[in-house]
């Protein structure tokens, strides 16, 4: 008689369930977010140790979620009064700064930051922690930094004699122009209000199922888990301000202030999670994590080898993300404006109705479009624009990424550490500025995504 395959017993599976689920509900990083009756009742209801741990994933995310519980720096801003909340002033406190440094810069009224500084105390209080400089809550750099520069009530109307023609003056700074940040307006999530590192438990392994007959040998696999780590990664920007401009008074000046501090930091990290490289103090991007599946285009190749996308790139874009399970209908793209432009004048099939492979579709107000095969689609010069294949260097070598961003997190561990230095371009007549934040970056699943660095634009 032939022998009976021996497979794990019920009872050896049942305990290994039970004790994946209980070591995650007493791991010190996981308790605030679920208790041990929680943890029998999943026992209980027989439910599996990888639904019990992607709740918990869960429940860590929206615990932290940014846009409902903010960062430290958001909830003391929150609770001043609108009047207060106006009365804030990055520029003040700037002064206040340099007054440190060189006495008398500022008149003692100009300069008066005291509330700025309760503010920064305050902050300080809630975090738990001690900086030299005062901290800035991130939520008042968006207060007034979304604002329209230049409205309506600060034009001056003014009309000569000798002519028929009003000019109108507006008091207002002209911005630069930047790239445009993407991957938050494409699903990614944002966790604020953070303490220490943070870790999300992930499964990377999972038990198998075999239909077992006589005389076969059965080999069962264990289920693994690792972990997303989170950890404080400091992110400092600079910039120069004149003492002329911080003289000033107007809203403007307030405004543009604060946008451009809260602009710069926030292309930083859009970069980073784009293609950070996971050196030198910087995150992980999608660009640089392991695992990333990498398309090469199909179409002729130019005459150094470069090549465009086709139908059946783009088709390949969503067919390798489904392969990975891992295709959803909030999926979305992301293009250089030039990969954008090729799409929209190549055809879809060489023959036939000329029907582009982008085609024009609604925008929203953030700026997506739709774009190829009905999926929201971003365009930024945030992706790189120079890459090379097989030593091709003619065509410059375009990226594109596709996948559901709500697996790239993006976490924020409070507000801003202001840092003045009053004597470096003291000779130009400026201040240099530094504002300093803890961020970092991670992917949840790699899978999600996949990218083409190798598209090439003529």
């Amino acid at each position: 008689m032939a022998e009976t395959a021996v497979a794990p017993s019920a009872d050896a599976v049942e305990l290994r369930r039970t004790q994946e689920i209980l070591a995650v509900a007493t791991d010190k990083d996981f308790s605030k977010y679920v208790t041990l009756d929680e943890a029998r009742k999943a026992i209980a209801e027989n439910t599996t140790a990888d639904k019990f741990r992607e709740g918990v994933t869960r429940k860590i995310i929206e615990a932290n979620d940014a846009s409902k519980v903010g960062t430290a720096g958001d909830a003391v801003f929150g609770s001043l009064s609108p009047k207060e909340q106006k009365r804030f002033s990055v520029v003040r406190l700037v002064r206040s700064l340099v007054n440190e440094g060189k006495q008398g810069t500022f008149s003692a009224k100009d300069a008066d930051a005291g509330f700025e500084r309760e503010v920064s105390d305050e902050i300080k209080r809630s975090l738990k922690v001690q900086t030299n400089g005062p901290l800035i809550p991130n939520a008042a750099y968006r207060a007034l930094g979304t604002q329209t520069i230049g409205s309506g009530a600060g034009q001056i109307a003014t009309t000569s004699e000798a002519a028929t023609v009003q000019t109108i003056t507006q008091s207002e700074v002209i911005e630069l122009l930047r790239h445009r940040p993407r991957v938050v307006q494409l699903g990614a999530r944002t966790l604020g209000g953070l303490q220490g590192v943070i870790r999300l438990p992930r499964q990377t392994g999972a038990n198998t199922a075999y239909w077992v007959t006589e005389g076969l040998s059965v080999t069962p696999a264990e289920l693994t888990t690792d972990f997303v780590t989170l950890t404080p990664r400091r992110i400092s920007q600079q910039t120069s301000w004149t003492i002329e401009l911080l003289a000033e008074s107007s809203p403007d000046i307030e405004a543009l202030a604060r946008m451009d501090l809260d602009k710069v930091r926030n292309l930083a990290l859009d970069l980073a999670a784009i293609s950070g490289p996971g050196t030198g103090g910087q995150p992980t991007g999608i660009m640089s994590t392991s695992g990333l599946t990498l398309l090469t285009p199909s179409g002729t190749a130019f005459g150094d080898g470069g090549k465009p996308l086709t139908f059946a790139d783009v088709v390949a874009f969503e067919s390798s993300v489904a392969a990975a399970d891992a295709d959803v209908a909030t999926s979305g793209w992301l293009f250089t404006p030039e990969v954008r432009a090729q799409l929209k004048t190549t055809a879809k099939f060489p023959a036939g109705y000329a029907v582009p492979i982008w085609d024009d579709g609604p925008h929203d107000p953030l700026g997506l479009e739709t774009g190829p095969l009905g999926y929201r689609a971003a365009v930024t010069n945030q992706l790189a624009k120079n890459g090379t294949k097989g030593g091709v260097t003619g065509s410059i070598l375009h990226n594109s990424i596709f996948g559901d961003f709500s697996q790239l997190i993006m976490a924020d561990w409070g507000a801003s550490e202001m840092v003045v230095d009053p004597y470096t371009q003291a000779g130009n007549g400026a201040v240099v500025v530094t504002a300093r934040s803890l961020h970092d970056i991670a992917v949840r699943h790699i899978a999600a995504f996949v990218a083409n660095p190798y598209i090439a634009i003529s």
